[in-house]
């Protein structure tokens, strides 16, 4: 037996694992999406600059990191996250500092960790549905699939009768 035709008994038999496994990976993916997934807010304000001297002791460096201080609000949609909703963490608010490289006149470095450390927290709790959600959507293709070779079968045999085939 070749590796080609291993793959393809593989596949054959764990149809229903691979298309479940496919739909809990898109699901994830939708879920991780800003504006589909979760909707981030953040008020950055400016809090200071640190400079700092270091290197080796044959060359030195000057670093220099800006400090900023936030107030970040990240609402998630109740469709992907449904075990954030009702754990009553629809819209979690929370305050976060942190420095950022002394280009980054904004803020938004800081701004974009503290929202993907929020909500990585969220995504983690909501597993489980990700999961099961995949597996009942995976059913209900399956079942649809089964319907419509039906109703095609049917109709073809429908139509060799009304040709004078016997069926």
């Amino acid at each position: 037996m070749n590796q080609t035709s291993i793959e393809t008994s593989f596949l054959e038999r764990n149809k229903k694992l691979v298309l479940a496994s496919f739909v809990t990976i898109l699901l994830m993916v939708i879920a991780g999406f800003p504006h589909i997934g979760y909707e981030a807010t953040t008020d950055v304000a400016a809090r200071g600059v640190i400079r700092g001297v270091g290197g080796t002791s044959s060359e030195s460096s000057i670093a220099t990191a800006r400090l900023w201080n936030g107030t970040l609000q990240v609402s998630f949609n109740p469709l992907l996250y449904p075990l954030s909703y009702l754990s009553g963490r629809i819209t979690v608010i929370r305050k976060y500092s942190g420095a950022s490289e002394f280009w980054d006149y904004e803020g938004q470095a800081v701004a974009e960790a503290a929202s993907i450390g929020t909500v990585f927290v969220e995504f983690v709790k909501n597993l489980p549905y990700f999961l099961a959600a995949g597996f009942l959507i995976t059913l209900a293709l399956v079942r649809v699939n089964k319907f419509t070779e039906t109703l095609r079968k049917a109709k073809r045999l429908n139509s060799k009768s009304l040709l004078g085939f016997s069926a």
